[in-house]
């Protein structure tokens, strides 16, 4: 087996102004990792007794290239630690990769299994960008007191393919079209955000915040025009489950680096794509994943106390 990479970064900053300053980077990698293995295998009854064995040999071949883009902007405003900074970035990614599964069994009777040797070649790729866009206002209202609110929006689009074909003795190779697969998922997530942080004397602080997060997520099975799809708040009925609060309470000690932290914040966990997919998204002749369409976002609520000494 063998792994290889290369890339670089290039980036500009342009002060244009004591209060605006802009910025442009972009950054490239490549990768390419190839491997061999070999496993072993038995098969028996109920009873423990052999039926057959025989072994496997994976060899698979990767490669891939990702990229980011990112303009950046930044405003200072007249009014002391009053600011706004924009993002606008773009991820790309293109993968290919070509792995074969051969398998050669015999049975404990003597001789070849029915089917064996045969190869199983998986040939596939994707291509991938993902566009975000990041707002975010700072606004000191009075000595003590800080305003906070931002929005970001994060769209990305995914074609992801795998073609399988299986050879056997004394037969053409053909395409499997239950392991072979070819997708588009798109996946959307905006959120709005509002934090307020307020000093309530010399030894005690307060930090609280809401969050809204909408999320929209479809994926076509381009063979044959499967779709699934997924929103979340879906209406009015769970609109307050896209809300996520954060309360931070410190107390300080003067002199000393003794802290007291409480603070209650609530979570998102999303399934991940391959986790509700009902598809088979890759798999050899032994192992298949597929995904639960049913699995619906962890929700936390977390509680936390610490006092540092």
């Amino acid at each position: 087996s063998g792994r290889t990479m290369h890339g670089g970064r290039i980036g500009l900053e342009w002060q244009q102004s004591n209060r605006n300053t802009f910025g442009i980077s972009f950054n490239g990698r490549a990768r390419a990792m190839d491997s061999e293995d070999t496993q072993v295998f038995t098969a028996e009854d109920g009873t423990g007794e052999l039926l057959r064995y025989g072994s496997q040999v994976n060899t698979s071949l990767s490669e891939n290239f990702s990229y980011t883009g990112q303009i950046t902007f930044r405003h200072k405003a007249p009014k002391e630690g009053k600011e706004w900074s924009a993002d606008l970035t773009y991820n790309g990614w293109h993968r290919d990769s070509d792995a074969s599964f051969n398998v050669n069994s015999q049975e404990a009777t003597g001789g070849t299994t029915p089917g064996s040797p045969s190869t199983q070649q998986n040939i596939g790729g994707s291509n991938a960008g993902t566009v975000t866009f990041q707002l975010d206002v700072v606004d000191p209202m009075k000595e003590g007191t800080k305003f906070e609110y931002g929005v970001r929006s994060n769209v990305n689009l995914d074609n992801t393919w795998l073609g399988v074909h299986i050879t056997r003795p004394g037969e053409p190779t053909e395409r499997d079209s239950t392991l072979s697969n070819d997708f588009d998922i798109t996946d959307i997530v905006n959120a709005v955000y509002v934090n307020w942080s307020q000093k309530l004397d010399e030894r005690w602080s307060l930090m609280a915040g809401l969050r809204f997060e909408q999320t929209w997520y479809e994926t076509v099975l381009l063979d044959t025009d499967q779709r699934f799809s997924y929103k979340y708040p879906d209406g009015t009925e769970n609109l307050a489950k896209a809300l996520f609060p954060a309360i931070y309470l410190v107390r300080r000690w003067e002199g000393t680096t003794r802290e007291l932290q409480i603070n209650f914040s609530r979570k998102i966990d999303r399934p991940r794509f391959w986790q509700i997919m009902p598809f088979i998204m890759f798999a050899d002749t032994r192992n298949l994943r597929i995904g639960n369409p049913t699995l619906a976002p962890e929700l936390s609520n977390l509680a936390e106390v610490n006092h540092l000494l």
